[in-house]
């Protein structure tokens, strides 16, 4: 998911060293450093961007199904877990309205930001149920 962040971000910061250069009256010692910085800060953009961002209306979010002991890492999305997309903001330890894939219309406590290659994570809760992050669902 974060992929085209990361690309997007390496652009956007090359570009940015190469006017800095353009306009600067440094050496190419200079260039090679703002191109090196560039490079970094566009690897640690992906991990900061999600917890600034939040989960967005029209995000796809892997929904899943309290109760269950979760699975590791990846296996998570072919055994316990179902797609959805949200319908509103929200943020960790927040609850949203997730569309699942059979049109039915949920409500979910986000558990966690997109990943680099997954989406943001929700568990569905119940009316009255304390939610993994200690939020009691209406």
């Amino acid at each position: 998911m974060a992929i085209g962040t990361f690309l997007k971000a390496l652009v956007i910061y090359i570009a940015s060293a190469l006017i800095i250069y353009a306009v600067s009256p440094y050496s190419l010692d200079f260039l090679l450093k703002l191109l090196a910085f560039a490079f970094g800060a566009a690897l640690l953009t992906p991990f900061v961007y999600p917890h600034l961002r939040g989960v967005r209306k029209g995000d796809s979010v892997l929904v899943e199904v309290s109760g269950r002991e979760a699975a590791p890492g990846i296996l998570r999305l072919f055994f316990q877990a179902g797609s959805g997309v949200a319908m509103e903001n929200g943020r960790i330890g927040g609850k949203i309205l997730v569309m699942a894939g059979d049109g039915s219309m949920r409500q979910c406590a986000v558990l966690g930001y997109s990943g680099f290659f997954t989406p943001a994570r929700v568990r569905m809760v119940k009316p009255g149920e304390v939610s993994p992050t200690g939020i009691t669902v209406v």
